[in-house]
């Protein structure tokens, strides 16, 4: 069974060697590497072209900056193996991540496995707290957000959404587009899974991390301030009610969940920004009080939050944004001391 490893590539000439090399060195070889170029302007080329000669397997395609989704979306187009894996330029592979995988292939439609989130001074292990075969069903409710107990882990809310961390069998991603960036601000990674699920039944999670998540490179997507994000995610949510409208209630439940938890995010992004201090507290409070937020604030439940988070979200129902800021800045200052 061959892999098709699609790797998007935009100005990352101080990672890509590692990532490139993670890859080339798997203990599972039957593989190709789909490298494209994305309009890069450092030396992200010239390393690729200087790993495409001495590697067959490596495929580089050159191009125009599209962007990361359309340009994953190519990768799907180009892939001819009978799975694919995406993994991102800046991030790395465990040596033994494919031959793990590929021994647990079992007819499964899609593998999902841990990670390692790695700072510049301390890598720290992801827990899913789920491990074993699950049903297609489970998997699509569980990123659209969580309920009752799972709201203890609110740190986990995404780490089942992305694509890397993933195995596909090539023919459930096929004609799957990965939304566009700029409409929705972030989280097409969740939205591409989401649709790709549509078509899948038998998942397997390995909770055991394999994959190296970056966390110190400050020119990724998801370190970038992003203007208006509170309003593209509404958006976004739009599109989750769109595709979850004819499931059971437990989905409702679950969007509205990510909806209220959302405000962490918008409140880390918000105070983040190169804004004054009085615009950061307008902004918070124009976010406390729009309907859809206010609405999912409501009944959103804390009886399961840990102690931190109780009183985050206390704030946040309380429409404080004066306490919503104080926490956030806490938090993004301790996020800081980890990359010191």
């Amino acid at each position: 069974m061959k892999v098709s490893i699609i790797i998007p590539c935009y100005n990352v000439e101080d990672y890509i060697s590692q990532c490139l090399d993670s890859i080339t060195r798997q203990t599972y070889q039957n593989i190709e590497i789909i490298c494209i170029n994305d309009g890069s302007t450092d030396g992200t080329l010239s390393i690729i072209e200087n790993y495409a000669v001495s590697d067959s397997r490596i495929k580089l395609y050159n191009q125009n900056n599209k962007g990361l989704s359309i340009t994953r979306t190519l990768g799907i187009e180009y892939a001819l193996g009978d799975h694919v894996m995406f993994v991102d330029s800046d991030d790395w592979l465990e040596l033994n991540c494919l031959e793990i995988l590929m021994a647990s292939q079992k007819d499964f439609d899609v593998i999902c496995f841990s990670y390692f989130r790695d700072f510049k001074n301390v890598t720290l292990a992801k827990k899913l707290y789920l491990n074993g075969p699950v049903s297609a069903s489970e998997l699509q409710r569980k990123i659209v957000g969580p309920i009752n107990e799972e709201l203890r882990y609110i740190e986990n809310l995404d780490s089942l959404a992305t694509v890397w961390g993933k195995l596909y069998k090539l023919d459930k991603v096929k004609g799957v587009n990965f939304p566009e960036i700029n409409t929705i601000g972030t989280w097409e990674d969740g939205l591409f899974n989401l649709y790709v699920l549509e078509n899948c039944e038998n998942i397997l999670i390995i909770d055991q991390p394999l994959y190296h998540y970056r966390k110190d490179n400050q020119g990724s997507v998801t370190s970038v301030f992003k203007n208006n994000l509170y309003k593209k995610w509404l958006y976004k949510f739009e599109l989750i009610d769109q595709l979850i409208k004819l499931k059971n209630d437990s989905y409702s439940m679950a969007l509205k969940n990510r909806i209220a938890i959302s405000i962490l995010g918008l409140s880390l992004v918000e105070t983040g920004s190169n804004k004054g201090v009085m615009n950061k507290m307008a902004n918070l409070r124009i976010i406390l009080n729009h309907p859809v937020y206010r609405g999912a604030l409501k009944d959103f439940k804390l009886k399961n939050l840990s102690v931190k988070w109780k009183i985050f979200y206390t704030f946040a129902k309380n429409k404080s944004a004066f306490g919503v800021y104080v926490l956030s800045t806490l938090i993004r200052s301790i996020k800081k001391l980890k990359n010191k």
